[in-house]
This record gives C-alpha cells, structure tokens and sequence, in this order.
C-alpha cells in the first residue's frame, strides 16, 4: 500500500493492558511483562481519571521522532469489562451495571429467552414526535426477539448508569432520556457504591428481569416468597 505524499507515516497498536498511569500501560503475558511507555502522557477516556480500574483498552499511535528513532508517540486508554469480555466501556460504574446485566440474561436463558446485548459505539437516530430527528446513545441496550408468531419487532430495554448526582447532571440527562424513549423504555442504575447499593442492584435485576420476559411473552409462575413483578436475588 503507498503511503500518501506529504503525510507523515504512522501506525497504531491496540491492546488491552492489566494496568495503566499516566505514564506506561501494562500487558501482563506468560513471559516478562509488556511495558508501552508513549512520549506523552497517556489520556484516559470517562469520568475516572485516575487510572485505578483496570483493564483498560489502549490505543496507541507508533511513528518516529525528528531523528528517525521509533517511539510510541501518544497512547489513549478507555475502560474494558474483563480481559477475556473486553467490552468498551465509559466508566467503571457501567462495569458494575453490565455484570448485573449478564446476570439477568443468564438466568431468562432458562426461561427459553435470548437476550442481544448491545454496547453502542455511535449515536441512534430518531424521529420525535414533531417529526424532527434527533441523536441519541444509551449505555446499553437490551434486545428480544417478538414472541412466536407475532410480526412485531424485536422487543428493546435501554440501560442508562447514572454515576453522578449533581443538577447539571441530571438534568442533562432527563433531556437526553427524553430523547431515547423513541427507541425503547428506559431504565436506570443508580451506582454510588454506598450502603444502599445491593438494594439498587437488586431492584435492577428484577425490573429488567420482568421487562425481558413481558417482552418475550413468557408468561411468570408464581414462586414462594416471589411476587409477579419480582425476582429474588438468589435465583440469578
């Protein structure tokens, strides 16, 4: 392939690496660890910004000095679910939500229900209501195909994880949710990791875990103890 005229050749090397800071990213291997140490320091995508919730995914631009000497220019690291389910991720709030998420679809699994689990990388478009498009991406979406027989479309959750508390926050946030309910219900995880936080995690799972089933058309079986519109903890 020939580099085009005038620009400056360049290379980039991706990875997802055990440990970042500012200024080296870490892959642990079977041998010596791989260290990447760019000229600059290294960016960190979110709204933890202190490199202290591996893994993270890298990316890291190669190319060479004024003197012709190799170099890893510039490196930009983003948070990763698990080194073996590197899904992409904004914060390690949604790290917490998605494995709650993995959860409930492993246990609608026994119910017969497949559940697509999207993390969307770019922007919707919808159509409101005064017939205007918009844009708008949730953190995750959840997707059921149409009970058997039915000519609808598949069934769609939205997650958003709400990890901040403040005005401008939440108000930027109402706006964008208003947006997305053109795709599908919303449902939100507030994630604070303070006491309350089982009990928030625990009324997710059920919420969705009801949802997903409506969704389906799987008709519940009353359980001890379990009302229709929930599901206990012990059973995912």
């Amino acid at each position: 392939m020939q580099w085009p005229k005038g620009k400056k050749r360049m290379g980039y090397l991706l990875f997802v690496a055990d440990k970042v800071t500012a200024s080296d990213a870490t892959k642990l291997t079977t041998g010596k660890p791989t260290v990447v140490s760019p000229a600059s320091e290294i960016r960190i995508g979110g709204r933890d910004q202190n490199f202290a919730n591996p893994p993270y995914w890298v990316l890291a631009v190669i190319d060479r000095d004024d003197n012709g000497v190799a170099r890893v220019r510039e490196a930009f690291a983003q948070h990763a679910f698990k080194m073996r389910q590197p899904v992409p991720l904004d914060s390690s709030y949604e790290r917490h939500t998605l494995a709650l998420l993995l959860d409930v679809m492993r246990w609608v699994k026994k119910k017969g229900v497949t559940v697509t689990l999207k993390k969307p990388l770019f922007d919707s478009e919808v159509t409101l209501a005064d017939g205007t498009t918009a844009h708008c991406r949730a953190d995750f979406e959840l997707e059921v195909p149409a009970p058997a027989g039915s000519m609808a479309a598949p069934g769609r959750i939205l997650i958003e994880t709400m990890g901040a508390e403040s005005q401008e926050y939440l108000d930027q946030k109402a706006s964008t949710h208003g947006i997305m309910r053109q795709r599908g219900a919303i449902i939100e995880h507030v994630v604070r990791h303070d006491s309350e936080q089982a009990d928030r995690d625990d009324r997710l799972r059920k919420r969705v875990y009801a949802r997903l089933l409506e969704l389906a058309g799987v008709l519940r079986q009353e359980q001890p103890g379990v009302t229709n519109s929930e599901i206990s903890k012990s059973e995912i």
